[in-house]
């Protein structure tokens, strides 16, 4: 403890105090996020004037490029004010990200300080999913196999079963939990590599870990537990900082408190075979229960946003239909595919297409789309020119979590999905940046 303290005396300022509370904000919602988003760029702009000026000189093509890009994106918009807004949203994300950038580089410490403040959240989201977990579990009297005594969504032999939604913890209405942890843990891991030497236990950053991803486990959130699986594994498989019986034995702990999940505890078992149904593995078709019944993944709502947004897409190939209008556009008759049977408009329609890909196709056409491969390719180029082998492993991983294509994702635009992508490429640029950290 006196060691993290100690770290934190030279960075008292209120721009760094609002930047370290920022996972903090994330979690108490988008209006503290918001504010403090404006806030920290108020006083980041002013401090640091001149690397603003020394990037502008620097990119200044680029910048040029976007800048166009953004005021076709409006002009041809929808709807110009949502494009408008899709627009001013984007660019205070660039800036909260820059901003980041230059104030880790301006204090050796202020990246202990800020994955400090990541841990203690994820960990404090973690803990509330467990929470709530078992609130709902025990005080609401429903036992492990699922069986409810008052009413449920299912029948099966003659007995009402229950299915939870998602797990929501601290975040209470917002169904966001499991994406919180799943978005910044590998950053915290990230934290915990680096200073393991400091905590001078392996076990604690093992423990520490499992905690955090067997939550999303738990949130029942399916999309961020396979993803987060995926970029855990990639770093466990590629890491040289865990010995192979250690590997083994993380790996034979994980599994087995999957399979004792599953046979345990029944929301789990049911979101897992639910997703097994969606992609045609198991077949239920004879089940008594409604929500059993087989459906493959074409049939889901997921689908439905994809072909929906990539019909969008198709209709404004170059600039796109406009940034958020997705939410006001795709129960137009217009984007109904030829091929696929996407359902009415309630079944099609949402606030994003749940994939960042198709939404930046959709909303901003192939130039759109080009503008954030190139960007997000130049950051692998610099992750790999990285010659720290494991800070390039965590890295990687970090942008699996964020841009792996084969996911579903909250909005790219949105305040509180799209903070997390700046963010964690605020903490990748800086890590490229400085080569003096170590792992």
């Amino acid at each position: 403890m006196n060691y993290i303290i100690s770290k934190f005396k030279n960075n008292i300022d209120l721009l760094s105090i609002l930047i370290i509370l920022l996972p903090i904000s994330i979690i108490i919602g988008n209006l503290a996020v918001n504010l403090s988003c404006l806030l920290i760029i108020i006083l980041g702009v002013k401090k640091f004037n001149q690397e603003f000026i020394e990037y502008l000189n620097l990119f200044k093509f680029y910048l040029v490029v976007l800048f166009v890009f953004f005021i076709l994106n409006i002009v041809f918009s929808s709807d110009y004010l949502l494009s408008l807004k899709g627009t001013i949203g984007t660019i205070k994300h660039i800036l909260l990200s820059l901003i980041i950038f230059f104030w880790l580089i301006s204090n050796k410490n202020n990246l202990f300080i800020f994955l400090v403040s990541i841990f203690f959240c994820v960990v404090l989201v973690a803990t509330s999913i467990y929470i709530e977990f078992l609130i709902k579990l025990f005080y609401l009297h429903v036992m492990w196999d699922g069986v409810f005594p008052v009413d449920g969504y299912g029948l099966k032999n003659g007995v009402r079963h229950l299915t939870f939604n998602r797990f929501s913890g601290i975040f209470f209405e917002e169904k966001v939990a499991g994406s919180f942890i799943e978005k910044l843990l590998c950053p915290i891991l990230l934290f915990l590599l680096i200073n393991t030497k400091k905590f001078k236990k392996d076990k604690f950053l093992y423990a520490i870990v499992i905690f955090c991803y067997f939550a999303v486990l738990m949130s029942l959130d399916r999309s961020p537990f396979i993803i987060i699986s995926f970029g855990l594994f990639v770093f466990l498989f590629f890491t040289k900082k865990i010995s192979l019986s250690n590997k083994f034995n993380l790996l034979f702990v994980s599994l087995t408190i999957v399979i004792v999940s599953y046979n345990t505890i029944f929301p789990i078992q049911s979101k897992f075979n639910y997703t097994l149904k969606q992609f045609g593995i198991i077949d239920e078709k004879n089940s008594e229960v409604a929500w059993k019944r087989n459906k493959n993944f074409l049939e889901t709502k997921w689908a439905s946003h994809f072909i929906t947004a990539y019909e969008m897409g198709k209709k404004s190939f170059i600039i796109g239909n406009g940034i958020k209008t997705f939410r006001k556009d795709c129960g137009k008759y217009e984007f109904l595919s030829e091929k696929f049977d996407q359902g009415p408009a309630s079944k099609r329609c949402s606030t994003h297409p749940h994939n960042i890909y198709f939404e930046l196709f959709a909303e901003t056409g192939t130039f759109g789309l080009l503008i954030f491969i190139y960007f997000h390719f130049m950051v692998l180029k610099k992750i790999y020119e990285n010659k720290n082998r494991e800070l390039k492993i965590i890295l990687f991983s970090i942008f699996i979590v964020l841009f792996f294509p084969i996911q579903t994702t909250g909005s790219y635009f949105s305040t509180f999905n799209g903070i997390f992508y700046f963010l964690n490429l605020s903490i990748i640029n800086f890590i490229c940046f400085n080569k003096k950290i170590s792992v």
